[in-house]
């Protein structure tokens, strides 16, 4: 995430007044409070670890916290997966039979700019996010993990010691203060890929935030990094075995982050290894991996933006150039190392009259595609294998290959596909788009099964469509039936993700 305006305001905000909660929906300042099942009997109690926890290590807070009621007149299906739609400050799910929706969580109280899919374990129903009761002094900054179908808070890390936490007299520019705002202001948190364990920053044992690593199975804490710095955005290898994070002295006010270095630490806790240096000023941003020990990063500085996009090897320090000058925005496909790259005119007046336009790149063989088009947004699709542009012309998913599947011109949103298949469907409304959900039937046509406006849409496991917008909640039996209205609940959203269970 480069530094921009939103940063700015926010420590602005903080300097002047001192009050503007960091939450995710508004600026509540309430205590977090865990939603009543309505159906399931559940004591919101959160779980103390067994064993009494050595001195200097991290503890979570065993006190109960108040429940919200929500009436909930539908079961959680006690399998999965759920789809979680956020929605007028409550977390919801949705059952994959379309039933719902079941209000989970109050989530006006949660901070930090973390959209929803980071939130979000690969599997076993753990939902991460952070809470804190006071936003002034980052007071009772909480790690949460949210578990179904237990549908309650089942662990709590407290991220600031209580001989690190703020004072009346702390104020913004302190290091307290910018330690503090590393854990919220960027992402700080991050599911291994097996979800079995969740790496994250806290201010523990040192005045600076360093990086940790839970274990669900054992449910225990190990310290990974120790260092001046305030560690962020940890990012794990594919593997498991690595953990990358950059390290700042300040997040700034909007032209750079103090940025003090870049670190991989094993997640076995065994060694960490410094990667390269930084410049003083700008940011580092990780974009994905495409093996085990490569990742694609970039550079960001108030001068020339987003650039140098690199793959960067950290067994043996080598780094591959794929856009050495500066670009407006990129997207990675990490299962065939391929990079969707736009700069626009002023980005290439940013980086010495470098030339314009919309690249494809093959990182493995450094070559390069140029595509004859100016996107308006672009995007990949995990599920299709496909690149999702929108063009002023098109609408189009198309495979690094080239090959292209192109969208009825009156549908202006991005399709979601039925994964592993061609099959997508697409919903959209609002000012100046065609209302209405189109969707690729079983024989490959494409057929308008509502002229009703949505905010969205997803497959289900089994092939059918769950829709969602102001009118309620809706499901289409195999993507071919007309929509059925499931619940009145309006759901304005555009946010979602499916939340698996066990495997």
């Amino acid at each position: 995430m480069k530094l921009n305006s939103k940063v700015y305001l926010y420590s602005i905000a903080l300097i002047l007044v001192l009050s503007l909660s960091c939450s995710l929906l508004n600026g509540s300042t309430s205590t977090f409070e865990p939603a009543d099942t309505g159906t399931v009997e559940v004591e919101p109690t959160i779980q103390s670890a067994e064993e009494t926890p050595m001195a200097g290590t991290p503890t979570e807070q065993s006190t109960q916290t108040k429940s919200t009621a929500f009436q909930n007149t539908v079961q959680l299906d006690p399998e999965g997966p759920w789809l979680l739609l956020a929605s007028g400050g409550t977390l919801f799910a949705v059952n994959p039979d379309g039933t719902g929706p079941i209000a989970l969580l109050d989530i006006n109280n949660l901070v930090g700019y973390f959209p929803l899919p980071e939130k979000t374990a690969s599997s076993g129903g753990h939902f991460a996010f952070l809470t804190m009761t006071d936003p002034m002094y980052f007071t009772e900054l909480t790690l949460n993990i949210y578990t179904l179908p237990d549908m309650r808070v089942t662990k709590q890390i407290d991220l600031i010691a209580p001989e690190y936490g703020l004072s009346s007299t702390t104020m913004p520019g302190d290091p307290e203060f910018d330690a503090a705002r590393s854990l919220v202001e960027v992402s700080s948190f991050a599911w291994s890929p097996d979800s079995s364990q969740l790496a994250f920053m806290g201010i523990i044992e040192g005045p600076t935030s360093d990086l940790y690593l839970y274990d669900l199975d054992t449910d225990s804490i190990t310290r990974l990094t120790d260092g001046p710095s305030n560690g962020i955005r940890p990012s794990w290898s594919p593997d498991g075995t690595w953990i990358v994070h950059t390290g700042v002295s300040t997040l700034g006010t909007g032209a750079g982050y103090g940025m003090e270095g870049i670190w991989a630490a094993r997640a076995d806790s065994s060694s960490v290894l410094s990667l390269y240096d930084l410049a003083p000023n700008g940011d580092e941003i990780i974009h994905g991996w495409i093996s085990p020990v490569e990742f694609v990063v970039s550079s960001w500085n108030a001068a020339y933006g987003d650039f140098r996009l690199r793959v960067y090897n950290l067994e043996t320090s080598e780094v591959t150039p794929i856009h050495e000058g500066a670009f407006t925005s990129a997207v990675l496909d990490t299962a065939l190392s391929t990079m969707l790259v736009y700069v626009d005119r002023y980005s290439a007046e940013a980086g010495d009259d470098q030339e314009s336009g919309f690249f494809l790149y093959h990182i493995p063989t450094a070559s390069r595609t140029i595509l004859e088009q100016v996107p308006q947004r672009f995007s990949w699709s995990p599920e299709a294998n496909r690149y999702l542009i929108l063009t002023e012309n098109k609408n189009s998913a198309m495979k690094p290959g080239g090959d292209e599947i192109l969208l009825p011109d009156e549908i202006r949103t991005f399709p979601a596909f039925l994964a592993g298949t061609n099959r997508w469907a697409a919903a959209q409304g609002g000012a100046d788009l065609v209302p209405g959900v189109w969707a690729v039937q079983s024989d490959g046509t494409t057929a308008k099964l509502s002229e009703a406006a949505f905010y969205g849409l997803n497959w289900t496991p089994a092939g059918d469509l769950i829709l969602y917008g102001s009118s309620g909640l809706y499901f289409s039996q195999g993507a071919a039936e007309p929509p059925v209205q499931i619940s009145a609940e309006p759901l304005q959203t555009s946010e979602s993700v499916w939340l698996n269970g066990t495997p």
